[in-house]
């Protein structure tokens, strides 16, 4: 009797674990606002942009499409952007491109 895992369930099995790493971020407050703003403040500090883009972002309250904005502008993934997802953090802006 072979012992085979289906495709299907491998990638059941992927997104279980990506699940519970989200949980486990939110739980630890990645996803909090000043979390976000800090994330916002050290790309912006690194890919030089001009602190009037950023401060039009964070000057209220955080929404989700100026975020979702900045992040296909300036190459970044919502993962990394919102829970502070290590993998999905780009490595430097010619990666993110």
């Amino acid at each position: 009797m072979k012992c085979e895992i289906s495709e299907e369930a491998k990638k059941s099995f992927a997104n279980v674990a990506k699940v519970r790493c989200m949980r486990r971020l939110s739980r630890d407050g990645c996803s909090k606002s000043d979390a976000v703003r800090r994330r916002l403040n050290y790309i912006a500090a690194e890919r030089k942009i001009d602190q009037a883009e950023i401060t039009k972002i964070t000057a209220r309250r955080l929404r989700l499409d100026d975020l979702s904005g900045f992040a296909q502008r300036h190459g970044l993934s919502m993962e990394w952007l919102m829970f502070g997802d290590i993998a999905k953090h780009p490595r430097s802006e010619a990666d993110a491109l």
